[in-house]
């Protein structure tokens, strides 16, 4: 801002400092110097681009001519408001170390970004400052405090967002990117408890004005409130919010609002119940109120859709004829004819369930100012791409995205599935992702989190499949938005066995364009879409055509890229200057992907493993000798049967024995080409300074790759290799492998029994092995082949005689042999360590003959 209203704001708050009560003159020109001051910031904040640009052109020489009073004024600011700075040093480090280096860099274009960013927090400051000063006066109006508070959030929000963030992150803005301007201004906000309290409670009062002897409606307040906690929702703990607000009747006033109410208090209160029900104790306590509630939210996006799209013809139109006005015009005289006769029928959804009530009537006509504002929000630019829905001015998308989110927190609970199908919400999600544009999915996105919150009732499931749905969700356009809702969507498909059969019942090409969609996916959006594709192949690699697909369109090194690229697996980012990069969020979120992937390649193998060996089963037509295995496999199997540990290991022991010493296969192959076994073996050694809860199974998942793949010899070789660790020491794979046998990572007897596991097949590995056919080769016969082969041989075997012994092997395998817990598994345990130690035992003897 000019420094001339930064004088009148510093003169203004010394006045209310020395005086408490002010002149009704000095008021009106203080509020009409903050209402400059706002207005000026939200014009500069909603600039286009090509404004922007110009204006920086226009003004390069004035920067450049005042810098050196620029540099000078916060300065002096900073002295007047010190106090503050000091209470909220800690707050704004981060923040203010980055426009440090910024004002340094010498840039002008980062230079006024700066210096716009702390001209918006003295602004907050100030406004608070003064609702200090002034709420406790008689018959005092925070209007105005709140709808400049709204603007605030609201611009800084649309930069936040503009930033493209992870739709899914949950986490406070601040957390999630601390540069944000946005984060920080939550963050000072929140420190005002007493206005935080005013807000949640007082400012939700239908009576707030007559408590205080005001004859003035509380409507515009209640709006306003309702506006600005969605805006600052997002830094929020829901629970300990409206856990608060359920004793003293708030949130019965929100439900009487969204049930009944005018727009856009309507819709902001539908928003505000979206956020309760997250909290399950809520949604319980309320499950009357929403018994009600569902079925008329229901009803009133059938009657959103069906005016929608009776101006999509218009629309299309307009884009060679005529203006976007004349679209929004349509829309507006269905609004028209709804209020006077019956809601009409949507061309493609006749039979949706409108009626022709009172209620409907009202809605209809309630409906009129949403659309519009919705004349403005139709893009005339084919560049046009919108990143998210604003919450005001409230539009027809804002109302259907709030009343989205309320039935999504819903979707989950089976009291209400009987309503979404006596409603047509199959239909209603249809309608909705029919024909999208790419440059707009922002609806389509909450839609399908909508739809995943229904696909886990397996009857919703089969029919969405029945329906065509898995064919509508793979024409959602990529990228968009709605990417991140289809991977919600398919990751909760492949969670019900029963609609993955249907589609794997399909034809091929459609079960191929899936498998496409998701490796998409994995390779281009956010982590938590990465995160729900790999969790859907993790699920649906039991399914023969959806291995085949996933291996013939090179699915494995796509899955190994989401982790190799990952700053806590490389042990050369230590010597970077980008290590501060890597805060304690990004490691979660890290460990977190590198669990889903550890569970993805496990069950991966796991599948190869189990077709080949029925493969073999088949081959040497050994089903009626092992009657254990003939009830898990059949000729043609097309589900990979859940096999149990013994069950597994015993069959891998049968593979090692009809393997021959140099022998290939395909999956094991590929993964060592991609150094997938040296990246699993770093993974083991790294979860020592790991502290997360999925650790266990990160580590359990490693090392059950690791035994599928022993039955290829030639993984020995890697594991007797040496691994470079974060602190530049080196290790061996073995090393690993027995410290995660030891406990000394975790405790877990599922992980000491993997761990043993591996160090079994590769000490107990038989010497003597039979080819592919039904011949024995025995080292020792006197062709060259047999020769190399038995030199090759005891080359591996010395290798491992001397790794696993040189690391405390012996010992390790004693002190195994003693356990006495868990009860449960201590047999299994003693038992896998005196078998890894009678191998050992053998391969030293073999040894020792051989010298």
């Amino acid at each position: 801002m000019s420094e001339g209203s930064g004088s009148e704001n510093a003169a203004g708050a010394a006045a209310a400092a020395e005086t408490e009560a002010a002149t009704d003159a000095a008021a009106e020109a203080e509020a009409a110097t903050e209402a400059a001051l706002m207005a000026e910031a939200v014009a500069v904040a909603y600039q286009s681009e090509d404004e922007e640009e110009a204006d920086a052109e226009e003004d390069q020489d004035a920067d450049a001519a005042g810098d050196r009073d620029q540099e000078e004024e916060p300065a002096e600011q900073q002295d007047e408001v010190d106090p503050e700075a000091e209470e909220e040093a800690d707050a704004e480090g981060d923040a203010m170390s980055v426009e440090n280096e910024s004002d340094s860099g010498g840039n002008p274009e980062e230079t006024a970004a700066a210096d716009r960013r702390q001209a918006t927090k003295k602004e907050l400051t100030q406004i608070i400052d003064k609702w200090e000063q002034q709420q406790t006066q008689n018959g005092y109006d925070p209007v105005p405090t709140l709808r400049s508070l709204a603007e605030i959030f609201e611009r800084e929000k649309d930069v936040y967002r503009r930033k493209d963030p992870d739709p899914l992150d949950s986490r406070h803005p601040y957390r999630a990117d601390p540069s944000c301007q946005y984060g920080l201004l939550l963050k000072l906000l929140f420190r005002r408890d007493t206005f935080m309290g005013k807000l949640l409670n007082d400012y939700l009062r239908e009576n707030y004005f007559s408590r205080q002897n005001v004859s003035r409606s509380s409507l515009e307040l209640n709006i306003l409130a309702c506006r600005l906690i969605l805006e600052i929702m997002p830094g929020m703990e829901t629970s300990a919010v409206f856990q608060t607000a359920e004793g003293d009747g708030t949130i019965n006033r929100i439900y009487s609002w969204a049930e009944d109410s005018i727009e856009p208090l309507q819709s902001y209160a539908t928003g505000l119940l979206a956020e309760a029900m997250e909290v399950s104790d809520i949604a319980i306590n309320f499950r009357d109120q929403n018994m009600r509630l569902v079925p008329k939210m229901i009803k009133r996006l059938h009657m959103l859709l069906a005016i929608s799209k009776s101006a999509t013809p218009d629309a299309n139109t307009s884009q060679h004829n005529q203006s976007a006005d004349s679209s929004a015009a349509g829309m507006l005289s269905w609004v028209a004819c709804a209020s006077n006769a019956s809601a009409p029928q949507s061309p493609q959804h006749n039979g949706s369930g409108l009626g022709a009530s009172s209620s409907q009537h009202g809605d209809a006509s309630n409906m009129s100012i949403l659309f519009e504002n919705s004349r403005d929000a139709f893009p005339v630019s084919r560049y046009y791409k919108r990143m998210y829905i604003p919450l005001h001015p409230p539009t027809a998308d804002t109302s259907q995205m709030l009343i989205m989110r309320f039935l999504t927190s819903l979707g989950e609970y089976q009291e209400f599935l009987a309503m979404a199908f006596e409603n047509n919400v199959m239909q209603l999600i249809f309608g909705y992702l029919e024909n999208l544009d790419r440059r707009d999915t922002c609806l389509a996105y909450e839609v399908l989190k909508y739809l995943a919150s229904l696909l886990c009732h397996k009857k919703f499931a089969l029919e969405f499949i029945s329906h065509g749905g898995l064919e509508l969700l793979l024409k959602v356009p990529r990228p968009s938005l709605a990417t991140t809702g289809v991977s919600i969507a398919i990751y909760y498909l492949a969670y019900c066995e029963d609609a993955m059969e249907r589609i794997c019942s399909m034809q091929r090409p459609l079960i191929s364009e899936l498998v496409r969609y998701a490796l998409w996916i994995l390779g281009r959006c956010h982590d938590s879409s990465k995160c729900h594709a790999t969790m859907f192949f993790s699920l649906s690699f039991q399914f023969k055509v959806i291995l085949e697909e996933f291996d013939a369109q090179d699915g494995l090194r796509k899955l190994y890229n989401v982790i190799s690229v990952l700053k806590i697996l490389d042990p050369s980012h230590n010597d970077s200057d980008n290590d501060s990069e890597i805060n304690e969020d990004v490691e979660c979120a890290s460990r977190q992907m590198v669990r889903h992937v550890c569970v993805a390649l496990k069950r991966y193998m796991e599948a190869h493993f189990f077709y080949k060996y029925n493969s073999f089963l088949c081959q040497h037509n050994a089903a009626s000798s092992s009657p254990s295995s003939a009830h898990f496999f059949s000729q043609n199997p097309t589900v990979a049967a859940k096999l149990t540990f013994d069950q597994l290991h015993d069959q891998i022991r049968t593979l090692q024995e009809h393997t021959s010493i140099r022998a290939h296969w395909q999956p094991v192959d590929q993964l060592m080409k991609l150094g997938g076994i040296t990246m699993l073996l770093r993974i083991i050694a790294f979860s020592y300074d790991w502290v997360n809860s999925g650790r266990s199974e990160t580590v359990r998942s490693a090392l059950d790759v690791l035994s599928v793949c022993c039955i290829i010899p030639r993984v020995y070789v890697v594991l007797c290799e040496r691994l470079l660790m974060l602190d530049k020491t080196t290790t061996s794979g073995f090393c690993s492998v027995l410290g995660a046998a030891a406990g000394e990572i975790t405790s877990d007897a599922e992980v000491l029994k993997s761990a043993l596991a591996v160090l079994c097949h590769c000490v107990c590995s038989p010497i003597i092995r039979k080819d592919s056919g039904t011949s024995l080769i025995k080292f020792g016969n006197s062709s060259r082949k047999n020769k190399a082969n038995h030199k090759y041989a005891e080359e591996l075997i010395e290798r491992v005689w001397e790794s696993v012994c040189s690391n405390n092997g012996i010992v390790v395998l004693l002190s195994l042999m003693q356990t006495k817990g868990p009860i449960t598994d201590a047999d299994c345990i003693r038992g896998m360590a005196c078998r890894a130690l009678a191998g050992l035992g053998a391969l030293g003897s073999g040894q020792a003959d051989r010298q």
